[in-house]
């Protein structure tokens, strides 16, 4: 019995020494994080709520000072955050992360709601990325349109490596890819017309070069013309009118952003961004009927939004 005893104890004082370790980085010490948000929007106050709720649950000893860059000049936000002498800062949204590397120095920097990291990510800088996986995509698209086979893109250099990596990612889940590139503004339309003659859906992909406001109502007019359901790369595209969109959980990233930030607090750099390990869609329910289409009822009730 005592053997047993003397294992139990030594079995939580590992346990003990492990969680202090995952967790428990910030006890004894008071860590001051700078949350810079570039938007007022809901869903960044959302990754910013998850990202607060990540030290919360976990007990650690933080002060998380709130910024809002709308309405304000960057210089001024930043101006605030420096005197703040901050162990951190948190940059939600591009802005805010431009701005922060910018006018910052040395201060380690986590960063959300963005679609690439790009050149940003560092030895001192890393973040939970915004787009949801491909594979989840994917598989989601199988999920919402199972008699689909033949998905759409529309892509540029920009994005030649997020096209790679659908093709390969339809290869293995059995689907075709119709993928055409657009090296300019003039080529959109005809190229956008043959991929959405010969494809049974449309996948929007992040990339500024292909996708602005005309080239998106363009996309989506002629989508309904064609009976094509797009899906888009938020519920913004959605509410817009394409079909369906995919959302991350941004709660969830906030979380996963205060990963990578507990890991950087406890002195770990050269982290690697990391995407959602959650993902929510959106449905339109007005656009699909105006194409024929109709859902299940377990497809509705799984949507996250629908807009009727």
């Amino acid at each position: 019995m005592q053997n047993i005893m003397k294992f139990m104890k030594l079995k939580l004082s590992f346990l003990t020494a492990l969680l202090f370790c995952l967790c428990g980085y910030c006890y004894g010490k008071d860590y001051v994080i700078s949350s810079v948000l570039s938007s007022d929007m809901v869903f960044y106050k959302e990754v910013e709520s998850g990202f607060k709720s990540f030290f919360a649950e976990n007990g650690a000893v933080v002060r998380i000072n709130e910024h809002s860059l709308a309405g304000q000049e960057d210089k001024t936000v930043f101006a605030a955050v420096t005197g703040e002498n901050p162990n951190l800062i948190f940059a939600v949204g591009e802005a805010g992360l431009k701005s922060a590397k910018q006018l910052t120095n040395g201060i380690p920097i986590v960063f959300s709601m963005i679609f690439n990291a790009g050149a940003v990510a560092d030895q001192n800088t890393s973040g939970a990325l915004i787009e949801v996986p491909v594979t989840m995509k994917i598989a989601g698209i199988k999920k919402v349109f199972p008699n689909a086979k033949k998905i759409g893109i529309l892509y540029s250099s920009n994005s030649a490596a997020a096209y790679e990596e659908i093709s390969a990612e339809c290869e293995k889940q059995g689907l075709t890819l119709n993928a055409k590139p657009v090296n300019s503004e003039s080529e959109f339309a005809d190229t956008l017309n043959s991929v959405l003659s010969g494809s049974d859906c449309f996948l929007v992909i992040a990339d500024v070069k292909v996708y602005f406001s005309q080239t998106v109502k363009l996309l989506l007019l002629e989508s309904i013309n064609k009976k094509v359901p797009v899906i888009g790369l938020s519920s913004f595209f959605t509410k817009a009118g394409a079909v369906m969109s995919f959302d991350c959980d941004y709660k969830d990233l906030g979380r996963q952003a205060g990963e990578i930030a507990a890991k950087m607090l406890s002195g770990e750099s050269g982290i690697k961004p990391v995407r959602p390990r959650k993902y929510r869609y959106s449905l339109n329910l007005a656009a699909a009927e105006k194409m024929g289409i109709t859902f299940p009822q377990s497809v509705i009730k799984d949507a996250s939004e629908v807009f009727k």
